[in-house]
C-alpha cells in the first residue's frame, strides 16, 4: 500500500482580485443602524470566547483592513455581502436572531437545551394540595414554581434567617443525585406561592422527584411534610423531530424597526413571540452612565393601531435567571385584526453606586438638638448618579433604646438634601454612610419639592471634620422610547 501523499498548497494573492473586491465592499453601504446592531452582536460574542482568545475580532478585522483577500476572510465577507444587498440588512440581522423559541407562561426558551412541564402536577396531603405550576430546566439553571392551597388561616410569622439544610427542597434524579436550590422566595397569603432556582440538570434528563421536607416559610408541624411530586418534563423543538415527546413552539422574530434611543439609554426589542395564548417580547436595555448598575423597575405599555392597550401578565413569585438588562416582558395576545403594534416605555429605575461625598465641617462642635444650615460650606453641591443634590443642612439628636438596661446613648444624624430633577432624571433614595466600604443601614425620607431627608445611628457625638458617603440608592428616568412595527398576518 502507498503512503499518504501530503499536500501543502501556499496562497498566492492576486491584484487584480483585490481591486474587484474592494470595488465591490465599496459599493455596499448597509444600514448604519444594522452596522451598529452587528456590532453590538460581534462585542456580545467576543465576551463569551476563552480567554486565551481575546482577540481573534479586532485581529480580523485588522486582517481586513490590511488584506480582505485572505482565503477565509473572502468566502465570509462575500457571502455575507451578498446575503445583505439581496435580503436586506434587517432581513439578515433578523434571521440571526431567529434562535430562540416561545413558550406560554414561560417566555423565550433554546431549542433543543431547554426541558419544561407541559401541565401543572399536583400531590394532596390532607387538606393541602401542592402544585407545581411551572418548571423550566435550562442550560443554566432550573426554575420550579409552585402553590399551596388549603393551609389553615392562622397567621405566624415567616421563618427567617438561615434554614437547616435537612428542610431545603432538592431535585431527586434516578441515579440517587440530588440537586439543592440555590435560590428561593416565597409568600404566604391565602394561598403559599413559591419558586426556587437550582443548578441545571444533566443532559437528557427530563425525568426527576421534587423534593420538600417541608413546604417554605411553613414553621415544624404547621402542614404536612416530606412532600415528593413526580416531575416529567419535555423537550421544546422549533421544528418537528423524532421524539414525540417534545414539544414544538414558535420561534421568535426580530421586527423591522426594533430600536430606540434617548437620554443614553437604548431599548432594543430583540424578539417578538406570538401565540393564541400570550404575546411575548424579549427587551435588551443599555446605558450609557456607568454609575448605574442595574435596572430594577420598566414602566412600559403595548397597544396596537386602534390604541387598544393590551395588559401585561404576571407571574407573582416570578424568579428571573436572565441578566437584569435582558428581560420578557409577556402580555395578552393581539386581538385578530391587530396589524401594527406600538411598545412605549415611559420610565425606568435603576439601581446606583455613586462615590459621591461631603465633609461636614461647620467650624464648631455639633450640638444636641440644633440644626446646622451647612448649604454654603465648600463641596455641599454634587452630582449623585446624574442627578445634582445639594446638602442643606444636618441636625444630630440624641437616641435613647426602650426596654434596655442600662440604656446605651447613641446618635442620630439627620441630613437633608435637595435634588434637582434634570432631563427627566430624578433621585429616589439614597443612602449614608461614615465609612466608603460599609454601606451602614440608613433610614430614607422622601419629602415634596425633591427633598430627602437621609438618618443614621452614630455610637457618639462625632469628630469633625466628618465626612458622609452617599453611595448608594435609586433613580428614575422619565422619557419616550416608542417601538412600532407590523405585525405578519394574525
Amino acid at each position: 500500500m502507498s503512503e499518504p501523499m501530503n499536500i501543502h498548497q501556499e496562497y498566492q494573492p492576486s491584484i487584480e482580485l483585490e481591486k474587484k473586491l474592494e470595488s465591490f465592499y465599496a459599493a455596499i453601504t448597509p444600514d448604519p443602524a444594522f452596522v451598529s446592531k452587528l456590532d453590538l452582536l460581534v462585542a456580545r460574542q467576543s465576551k463569551q470566547l476563552p480567554a486565551g482568545h481575546p482577540g481573534v475580532f479586532a485581529w480580523l478585522s485588522d486582517s481586513f483592513r490590511r488584506r480582505p483577500v485572505l482565503a477565509f476572510s473572502i468566502t465570509v465577507l462575500l457571502a455575507l455581502a451578498l446575503a445583505i444587498t439581496l435580503a436586506g440588512p434587517r432581513q439578515v440581522l433578523a434571521s440571526v436572531q431567529r434562535l430562540l423559541g416561545f413558550v406560554p407562561g414561560s417566555g423565550f426558551v433554546q431549542p433543543g437545551q431547554t426541558r419544561i412541564l407541559p401541565a401543572p402536577v399536583e400531590a394532596r396531603q390532607g387538606d393541602i394540595t401542592l402544585r407545581v405550576e411551572k418548571v423550566i430546566a435550562g442550560p443554566k439553571q432550573t426554575e420550579i414554581s409552585l402553590t399551596a392551597s388549603g393551609l389553615p388561616r392562622e397567621k405566624f410569622a415567616p421563618q427567617t434567617g438561615e434554614q437547616d439544610l435537612q428542610f431545603l427542597p432538592y431535585l431527586q434524579l434516578s441515579d440517587g443525585t440530588r440537586i439543592r436550590s440555590n435560590m428561593s422566595m416565597s409568600s404566604i397569603g391565602d394561598t403559599l406561592q413559591a419558586s426556587y432556582i437550582f443548578d441545571p440538570l444533566p443532559d437528557g434528563v427530563t425525568q426527576f422527584t421534587l423534593v420538600l421536607p417541608r413546604l417554605p416559610g411553613v414553621p415544624a408541624n404547621y402542614a404536612p411534610q416530606d412532600w415528593s411530586v413526580p416531575i416529567q418534563l419535555v423537550t421544546v423543538q422549533v421544528s418537528p423531530t423524532r421524539s414525540s415527546s417534545d414539544l414544538l413552539v414558535p420561534t421568535g422574530y426580530a421586527p423591522a424597526n426594533d430600536l430606540a434611543q434617548a437620554k443614553g439609554v437604548s431599548v432594543h426589542l430583540e424578539q417578538v413571540g406570538l401565540t393564541t395564548q400570550e404575546t411575548g417580547l424579549q427587551i435588551q436595555f443599555s446605558w450609557n452612565n456607568p454609575e448605574w448598575l442595574q435596572l430594577n423597575d420598566v414602566d412600559l405599555s403595548l397597544t396596537d393601531q386602534d390604541g387598544h392597550a393590551y395588559p401585561q401578565l404576571r407571574n407573582p413569585m416570578e424568579l428571573s435567571g436572565v441578566p437584569e438588562a435582558l428581560r420578557t416582558y409577556r402580555f395578552q395576545p393581539f386581538e385578530p385584526g391587530a396589524s401594527h403594534a406600538t411598545l412605549t416605555v415611559d420610565e425606568l429605575h435603576f439601581t446606583f453606586k455613586s462615590p459621591a461625598s461631603f465633609t461636614l465641617n461647620p467650624g464648631k462642635q455639633f450640638l444636641a438638638g440644633q440644626g446646622v444650615d451647612v448649604s454654603s460650606q465648600p463641596g455641599s453641591s454634587m452630582v449623585i448618579a446624574g442627578v445634582p443634590v445639594k446638602v442643606l443642612s444636618t441636625r444630630l439628636s440624641q437616641a435613647v433604646d426602650d426596654g434596655v438596661e442600662p440604656q446605651p446613648v447613641h446618635y442620630h444624624l439627620e441630613v437633608l438634601l435637595q435634588s434637582t430633577p434634570t432631563d427627566g432624571l430624578a433621585l429616589e433614595n439614597v443612602t449614608m454612610s461614615i465609612d466608603p466600604e460599609l454601606l451602614v443601614s440608613s433610614s430614607t425620607q422622601i419629602l415634596p419639592e425633591n427633598q430627602v431627608k437621609v438618618t443614621i445611628d452614630l455610637p457618639g457625638l462625632p469628630k469633625l471634620p466628618l465626612t458622609l458617603y452617599f453611595s448608594h440608592g435609586e433613580v428614575s428616568l422619565t422619557g419616550s422610547w416608542v417601538i412600532q412595527w407590523d405585525l405578519p398576518g394574525q
